[in-house]
């Protein structure tokens, strides 16, 4: 009988599992490099939201950025870690059990905010949104990416030959996220489509310097 405390056997059968599913045309890795690839100028420190088994974040801390990943599951948190020890990442990553709703973070304290296939699982956005619009710097970037419908369909497909019950979908899509985030000031980059994926990168804008136009009048005569 397999003990669910044995976190050497978990680890081992994550990674046949992702290893099978690269062999079937589903490759996580090669998901999460698209998806980084994707966000060009990308500032750290980054924060990863619903960062489950850290495939994103590993990906990130494997390019040199500082990560912070938070998730409310702490046996996904426990795998993550382990997978990361693995990667040679484990400086690079801190990894914290946290509501992305409710983010114990400062405003501004990341030059990115990232997510990936988190979207779907939210029964709400608008908090989240709140968060992410608040703890990205000026300047910095939002890449968030969820399953296509060819993408949701795999794991559908995958999740009901591993668990036998369907993936759960919420109501939360990213069209709908983007719009929200749009609606808090973030500019959309662009949209980038792969097999598996959509993904979308925001720019939240640096503040406007206002000058007082006496000031402006005052420098033009003094030009004169």
């Amino acid at each position: 009988m397999k003990n669910p405390d044995d976190l050497d056997e978990r680890v081992s059968e994550y990674l046949l599992k992702i290893e099978h599913d690269r062999q079937a045309g589903f490759d996580r890795r090669a998901e999460a490099a698209s998806v980084l690839n994707a966000a060009t100028g990308l500032c750290g420190p980054v924060l990863d939201i619903g960062v489950g088994k850290g495939n994103l974040a590993i990906e990130v801390a494997r390019r040199g950025f500082d990560v912070v990943g938070v998730d409310t599951d702490p046996e996904a948190l426990r795998l993550a870690r382990a997978l990361a020890a693995r990667a040679g990442v484990s400086a690079r990553l801190r990894l914290i059990e946290a509501d992305a709703a409710a983010l114990p973070f400062q405003d501004g304290s990341f030059g990115a905010v990232v997510s990936m296939n988190a979207l779907h699982h939210l029964a709400t956005a608008e908090p989240v949104l709140d968060s992410v619009a608040r703890v990205v710097r000026s300047g910095g970037l939002v890449v968030l990416t969820d399953l296509s419908a060819a993408g949701l369909d795999w794991i559908g497909k995958r999740h009901l030959e591993d668990k036998g019950v369907p993936h759960p979908v919420g109501l939360v899509t990213l069209d709908a996220a983007l719009a929200g985030l749009a609606g808090r000031g973030l500019e959309v980059r662009c949209v980038t489509l792969t097999r598996w994926e959509t993904i979308a990168v925001l720019r939240k804008p640096s503040p406007v310097m206002e000058v007082d136009s006496q000031d402006v009048a005052g420098h033009a005569r003094q030009s004169l």
